[in-house]
């Protein structure tokens, strides 16, 4: 029983130093200033590309707070590079841009995602992504200009508004090549200004039916579904909030499995067999229900949810010798 009780004692330790280890994986840097700068990131002066270079500089995922305002990225170069010194920003790691209560975004601007790609790159992927409960006056979600590809993976976009109709969810102009699969769209309405939008298949919008079948109808595709079956924006695990499904959301099982990543938003494990039919497939949008999270995914407990953890670690231990020396 001296074996089992110094194990015991290693497995506490070991627990303890991963615990509080987990607490310091993420960081969050808040952006101070509209203008342009590559310097340091300090409290009180801190550019957005230079919160972007602080992030992709740490590993694991960050969070950015972008207060509202009007951010534009003035510093160019000769040359082209992929590091964010210059011209557009480029994100290389997980990260998480939050608006800043205290200066929210108003009506006036430019909502969730504002992306702009033209000549810097030809592709760009938004992949396992939720955009919710933005407002702008066109393109209350997601707003994308210029010529490059765009291909929308197991996102779910939800609950945006736009002043101009068919402008919540999702605005593309004409010059856009939009491609989706996976996705999730729930209470907004997309519009495309003569964009060439399609869909791969096993996409779900509901209640409207405005972002894909009328462009590029798909078997796979389900729209006008009355309720799609989601939850509120929340903390459902991981480092991000999430809209997790209604256990008869239409989304449960309903992707196509060749193209839906391995985890979810919250590096939950996918496919899972959510309808419990015997057949594991992966769900439609950003969240994967009865997705396993890994060790990382765990929370950190204070100091005082550690001693209590412990405490019940050796009672656990003292129970297993008490019952083990009655035998």
């Amino acid at each position: 029983m001296v074996k089992y009780s110094t194990m015991m004692a290693r497995l506490a330790v070991i627990l303890a130093f991963w615990l509080f280890a987990a607490a310091g994986l993420a960081e969050t840097f808040a952006v101070t200033k509209e203008a342009d700068d590559d310097g340091s990131c300090a409290p009180d002066d801190c550019a957005l590309r230079e919160a972007v270079l602080a992030a992709n500089a740490l590993p694991g995922a960050d969070v950015i707070v972008v207060p509202g305002g009007s951010y534009q990225l003035s510093l160019t170069g000769s040359v082209p590079e992929n590091a964010s010194l210059t011209g557009d920003l480029d994100i290389t790691d997980d990260l998480e841009l939050r608006g800043d209560p205290t200066s929210p975004v108003t009506p006036n601007g430019r909502g969730g995602i504002y992306a702009i790609v033209d000549g810097v790159s030809d592709f760009v992927e938004f992949v396992n992504t939720t955009v919710s409960g933005n407002t702008a006056a066109v393109g209350g979600g997601i707003y994308i200009v210029g010529s490059a590809n765009y291909n929308l993976i197991n996102m779910t976009i939800a609950n945006n508004e736009g002043d101009v109709p068919f402008s919540d969810g999702l605005v593309g102009d004409e010059t856009n090549r939009l491609t989706f699969i996976n996705t999730l769209f729930a209470n907004n309405e997309c519009g495309y200004i003569a964009a060439l939008a399609r869909s791969n298949g096993h996409n779900i919008e509901g209640p409207t039916s405005t972002c894909f079948d009328e462009f590029d109808p798909n078997p796979g595709n389900i729209d006008g579904v009355p309720n799609v079956g989601l939850g509120p924006l929340a903390d459902n695990g991981g480092t991000t909030l999430t809209h997790a499904l209604d256990l008869d959301s239409p989304a449960i099982d309903a992707a196509l499995d060749a193209d839906c990543p391995a985890t979810d938003q919250r590096g939950f494990s996918r496919p899972v067999d959510g309808d419990l039919d015997g057949v594991a497939r992966c769900d439609v949008g950003a969240y994967e229900a009865g997705g396993l999270s890994s060790l990382s995914d765990v929370p950190a407990l204070s100091p005082v949810g550690l001693v209590a953890f412990l405490a019940l670690l050796g009672g656990a231990g003292l129970v297993f010798l008490r019952r083990d020396g009655r035998r």
